[in-house]
């Protein structure tokens, strides 16, 4: 919270934090899953990430306080929420919803395996905005544009391009040109793939 304001005038108008749940950190090998790709209690927040550990005040009701603080500076919050290959849909679906009406969250940024189809169509997300890599394969049609696609691939050619790899400029400008269709379009620099 105490980086809010600075966000803010950068010119922030919406955070995204990573796996914000209660993911399990031991990955095998003696190795640590520091990012949250994994398996994860979904509904929960995760509670290192609070003050203290959740100790003075219980994770869920700390994440409240944290949106809460966004929105007061004008600012939505969006969440990353990996999916399992083996979770059923109706859980995944349970879960989405469960971020958006417990800690009314703005935005879901869903990874992992999930059915895209039954996201776009579940009328208690049609208000909040879905990101995935999964929506770049959306089908056109009208109404879907709480749904935005998470391009990956505007992400590798900008940086070739930056980087001063030869005949980048023809993908460059189609990166730049595509971002028309039946969902939106995130186009990003960075993010944890590469970092």
């Amino acid at each position: 919270t105490e980086k809010i304001p600075y966000l803010k005038s950068l010119g922030i108008t919406m955070a995204e934090l990573m796996m914000p749940d209660e993911f399990t950190e031991a990955a095998g090998g003696g190795k640590i899953n520091y990012w949250g790709y994994g398996p994860a209690c979904c509904f929960a927040p995760k509670a290192s990430y609070c003050v203290k550990g959740g100790r003075e005040q219980p994770p869920d009701l700390q994440f409240k306080e944290l949106v809460k603080a966004f929105h007061k500076n004008g600012m939505e919050v969006a969440v990353e929420l990996y999916f399992e290959p083996d979770m059923c849909t109706s859980l995944q679906l349970a879960c989405l919803g469960h971020w958006v009406q417990e800690y009314h969250v703005d935005g879901i940024h869903i990874s992992g395996s999930f059915d895209s189809r039954a996201a776009a169509a579940d009328p208690a997300l049609a208000g909040v905005k879905l990101f995935a890599g999964d929506f770049c394969k959306e089908e056109p049609g009208g109404g879907r544009r709480h749904l935005a696609c998470y391009r990956e691939d505007f992400q590798t050619d900008m940086r070739r391009l930056l980087k001063g790899d030869e005949d980048m400029l023809r993908p460059a400008v189609y990166q730049m040109r595509e971002n028309g269709g039946a969902v939106g379009k995130v186009n990003f620099m960075a993010n944890t793939n590469g970092f």
